[in-house]
C-alpha cells in the first residue's frame, strides 16, 4: 500500500512538471516577439496616387516646361527610426558602377537633393 501511494505521488509529480514544462514553454513562445526582416521600401506612384499614369498623356519622352505629378516614398520596417536620404534623378543619363575591386564611388550626375528626414 505505501509503494503504491509513493508511486502515485511520483507519477503526479512528473505529470506536473511536465505540464510546467509546457506551459512555460507557450508562454515564452508566445511572449518573445519574433525577429522580422528589416528592409526599407521605396516607391514612386503616379497621378492619382496609383502605380500607373506615370507620363502625361502615356508618352514618356517628357518636354521642356511640362508638369509631371509622381509621388515618391518611403517605408521604414527597420524597426526603429532611421534617417534617410533621396537623391532623385531625372533625364536620360547612365551611371557607371563603383569601381573595381575598391569598390570606391564614382562621381554621380547632378540631380536633386531631398534633405534626409526621418523615416518612421
Amino acid at each position: 500500500m505505501f509503494h503504491q501511494t509513493h508511486q502515485n505521488r511520483r507519477t503526479l509529480i512528473v505529470v506536473f512538471i511536465t505540464f510546467l514544462v509546457i506551459f512555460e514553454t507557450l508562454a515564452y513562445v508566445a511572449t518573445t516577439p519574433r525577429q522580422q526582416e528589416q528592409f526599407y521600401q521605396l516607391y514612386v506612384l503616379g497621378a492619382n496616387h496609383l502605380a500607373a499614369d506615370y507620363y502625361p498623356n502615356g508618352d514618356p519622352n517628357i518636354r521642356l516646361g511640362e508638369v509631371v505629378c509622381w509621388y515618391l516614398g518611403v517605408t521604414n520596417n527597420m524597426g526603429s527610426v532611421q534617417l534617410v536620404e533621396v537623391l532623385v534623378r531625372l533625364g536620360n543619363q547612365t551611371i557607371q558602377p563603383p569601381r573595381r575591386p575598391s569598390g570606391c564611388a564614382v562621381p554621380r550626375p547632378a540631380g536633386h537633393h531631398v534633405p534626409p528626414i526621418p523615416a518612421r
